[in-house]
């Protein structure tokens, strides 16, 4: 079995609500997409990734886009994780959010049969 080591980078971002947020989405995208040769999201209208979370004993609901991508760097090398530090921050602010959750693990993707046809 043919296989590649990918570090899986996963992003939940707010809903865009503003034309703004809208452009940092698109330029987030655009960023994945060439820096890691794709990306992934879920549908931005409606929504299909809802969230829930807690503060001062309270219930917030949180509508959500998930961006997923795969690098070919190590998911310790330090040149990504500081790509996605500044990301994050970047995010946060942009979108006025307090956290914005971005994770990156390995993964070992499938590659049999890939580019045979």
């Amino acid at each position: 079995m043919a296989t590649e080591r990918r570090s899986r980078i996963t992003l939940l971002l707010p809903a865009p609500e503003n034309p703004a947020e809208f452009i940092v989405l698109d330029e987030v995208l655009t960023e994945l997409t060439r820096s890691c040769g794709g990306a992934t999201a879920s549908q931005i209208t409606p929504t299909v990734f809802n969230g829930w979370w807690i503060d001062d004993g309270r219930v917030h609901p949180d509508a959500n886009i998930l961006v997923i991508s795969d690098s070919s760097l190590p998911h310790n090398d330090a040149a990504l994780l500081t790509y996605l530090d500044s990301l994050k921050v970047r995010c946060q602010r942009e979108f006025q959010e307090s956290i914005v959750w971005i994770t990156v693990h390995e993964v070992t993707r499938i590659a049999t049969d890939d580019y045979v046809r």
